[in-house]
């Protein structure tokens, strides 16, 4: 029998357990995107608290793309550097760690004046009103080169593999969703034709650092849009990533830039689920669906506090890994109470108060700083 606890090989690394931490914007890096020793102190709180393996804060590979300010960055080689303490911290306590790698577009919280922002059409942004410059062919491969030398450099600094950021209303998620993308060239109309872009990417970071670096996408199951990206396109999705050789997928959902999305509560970071099992890792019935169509790693992120709902999707071949983020920013040690007490339930009411903290720590917990 299945258990949260088994110890398994993904793409060649060893996990202690099936339970990830979940990527969060940390706001703990320098204004240029440096990482600092706060960042790694950070971290070393989810690895020495159990955790199975870890994905970072979303980490931004073109200088003039900031989606937020004092995110991590990949762009120069000089930022190889300072994660190295992190990588290194991470593999002596047993934890593979993957850099998440985005560019963000037009959800961008920070001033545009003198930056480029790119998107599939000059289609504005929802929630920030910004309207990005419709990207041409040669647009399209400095972004793929700049995917791929970011990886590269993630690689050079000890992580274990990159994740694809391609959720959420970021731009990789617009060329998914008919609303954003508007093109009638090869990269818009079909889901092929819009997923084109993310499997060149894919094929890029493979031919840069070597078919065996892991690399893992994180996708919306749907946008939850009237004209976004369905069911049934990420389905499709899924089974073009397999055949192009991605190694593993991460479901979560909803384009929170779509105002509609956001009022009802159908984005990534739903509230209300405290004490509410039933209300828990609510992705769960697309990953039963998206079980049955590929054989890849799957790792399901939602609402993930209660072993008993994952021990039930574990069991049904649903989800292969479990992402846990505003969890362990209540309670970095989680993974280590829940292998003692698997009844306990994080204090943690996903109130996503922790969202405006330094570092994103729950605010119920002592010392926390309010931005």
């Amino acid at each position: 029998m299945t258990s949260l606890w088994d110890e398994t090989t993904f793409a060649g690394l060893t996990l202690k357990n099936r339970l990830w931490k979940g990527a969060i914007y940390e706001r703990l890096a320098t204004p240029e995107g440096f990482a600092t020793p706060e960042l790694t102190d950070l971290y070393k709180e989810y690895i020495d608290g159990g955790v199975g393996a870890i994905l970072t804060g979303y980490t931004r590979i073109v200088e003039d793309d900031i989606p937020n300010p004092d995110m991590n960055a990949i762009y120069s080689d000089d930022h190889i550097a300072g994660y190295l303490p992190l990588t290194s911290y991470a593999h002596q306590g047993g934890c593979p760690i993957f850099m998440q790698l985005v560019y963000g577009g037009a959800r961008t919280n920070v001033p545009t004046e003198g930056r480029r922002i790119w998107g599939p059409s000059a289609v504005a942004n929802q929630r920030t009103n910004v309207v990005p410059t419709a990207m041409t062919q040669r647009d399209i491969d400095e972004l793929i080169s700049a995917f791929a030398q970011g990886a590269l450099r993630a690689k050079k600094a000890g992580f274990d593999g990159v994740q694809i950021h391609a959720a959420h209303g970021y731009m990789l998620s617009t060329w998914l969703c008919p609303h954003y993308n508007q093109r009638t060239d090869e990269y818009g109309g079909s889901l092929p034709n819009r997923a084109r872009i993310i499997l060149q990417i894919l094929a890029a970071i493979k031919d840069a650092c070597g078919q065996d670096y892991p690399v893992l996408i994180k996708f919306n199951c749907t946008d939850h849009m009237q004209d976004g990206l369905t069911e049934e396109d990420s389905l499709q999705l899924i089974q073009l990533l397999e055949a192009a050789g991605i190694d593993g997928a991460e479901i979560s959902g909803g384009n929170e830039c779509d105002p509609a999305v956001a009022a009802a509560d159908l984005g990534p970071s739903r509230k209300k689920l405290a004490h509410h099992p039933e209300r828990s890792s609510y992705f769960g019935e697309y990953a039963r669906k998206l079980s049955q169509q590929v054989s890849l790693p799957i790792i399901l992120t939602g609402g993930n506090r209660f072993t008993s709902v994952m021990n039930n999707l574990l069991q049904e071949g649903a989800a292969t890994y479990f992402g846990l983020a505003r969890s362990l920013n209540s309670e970095p040690n989680l993974p280590a109470i829940w292998k003692t007490d698997p009844d306990h339930e994080p204090p943690c009411v996903a109130c996503n108060k922790c969202f405006t903290t330094v570092g994103r720590r729950c605010v119920l917990r002592e010392g926390t700083q309010l931005l």
